[in-house]
């Protein structure tokens, strides 16, 4: 009984002793980042408003321009629409 402890223990050393830590290289390179900017598409906004019609459009100008000049949003030109 006492040897199957020691042959137990001797196993458990040598298999455990031997073992090496699993690793894995990952190397990640942000010093190449590229963005390409989202193409976006905004219809035309039509309502209820009867004093100002060209109202719809004039939003539209204004969120598209703010949109392109910040870099990360393309707006599609209307004639692309489906």
């Amino acid at each position: 009984m006492k040897l199957g402890k020691y042959v137990l223990a001797v196993f458990a050393i040598l298999v455990f002793g031997c073992a090496t830590p699993a690793r894995a290289d990952l190397k990640i390179d942000v010093t190449r980042g590229e963005v390409n900017p989202l193409p976006i598409a905004i219809p035309d906004f039509s309502g209820s408003v009867s004093d100002n019609p060209q109202l719809g459009q004039e939003l539209v100008q204004v969120i598209s321009h703010d949109l392109d000049s910040s870099g990360l949003f393309r707006a599609l030109d209307k004639n692309s629409f489906i």
